[in-house]
């Protein structure tokens, strides 16, 4: 397989890296110059201006990695498809640092709390991803993208989805339009509940979005606030005038 990066470009000192997979392993490749422009991946390894750096794993990271795929990445998590999987399973969210451990560790203990009372959440198996040093993600359920050309027919199931997370005491804190999928029977399916917490609570600093210059509190009203938004680029079809 070509060499896959896992991370969104992030400055280090005065370089950019990002984080890539190669082979069943992690590198770290940093260079200097434009953090929009990663240097061509191509002839990996082996990489024209730039430095590559073995990242070690434990023996169960390697393991997981060995037997699956990058599917997409992002700044909190990546996600990664099994090669060969016994059961529905068969998509795993992945951390790769003590920051993104952390946030998967809290999604996946809320994440439990809501499928336990059946509702329009992705469904994950019981047992996380785990080693030595804790869990490092779950596996979930596949599932797929909203038609943004109809996603306006989908508004009136994306809110009563939301006001049933609400109910519970849940705050998502991060709604945008690709939170909200397709489960294998058409059904509305939320998704990405690692930045989310309960009704009342302070929300930690790692969770925060952007540097806010108060302390923030999980409130409804902020994912109201956000829900409102993606009905707006639902009703547009995805364009932004």
């Amino acid at each position: 397989m070509p060499a896959q990066p896992i991370t969104p470009a992030y400055p280090i000192d005065k370089s950019s890296a990002v984080n890539i997979d190669f082979n069943g392993d992690e590198y770290l490749l940093r260079w200097d110059g434009d953090w929009r422009e990663t240097p061509d991946l191509t002839s990996f390894p082996h990489v024209d201006n730039a430095t590559v750096t073995l990242i070690p794993q434990s023996e169960r990271v390697k393991e997981l990695w060995a037997t699956s795929q990058v599917l997409a990445y992002g700044a909190d998590s990546h996600i990664r498809i099994l090669d060969s999987c016994g059961d529905k399973f068969s998509v795993c969210k992945v951390a790769i640092n003590d920051r993104q451990r952390q946030l998967l560790q809290g999604e996946f203990s809320i994440l439990r709390h809501l499928s336990s009372k059946d509702l329009p959440v992705v469904r994950i198996h019981q047992e996380p991803l785990a080693d030595e040093e804790g869990i490092f993600g779950f596996r979930m359920e596949r599932l797929s993208n909203i038609d943004i050309g109809v996603a306006a027919e989908y508004i009136p199931e994306v809110a009563k989805a939301f006001e049933e997370v609400h109910l519970t005491g849940v705050v998502h804190y991060d709604i945008s339009p690709s939170n909200i999928m397709l489960n294998q029977n058409g059904k509305v399916t939320i998704i990405d509940f690692g930045r989310a917490g309960y009704i009342g609570q302070e929300v930690p600093s790692i969770k925060a979005v952007g540097k806010p210059k108060e302390k923030e509190i999980y409130s409804v009203e902020s994912d109201n606030i956000s829900l409102e938004r993606v009905n707006g680029i639902f009703l547009r079809k995805g364009r932004f005038n």
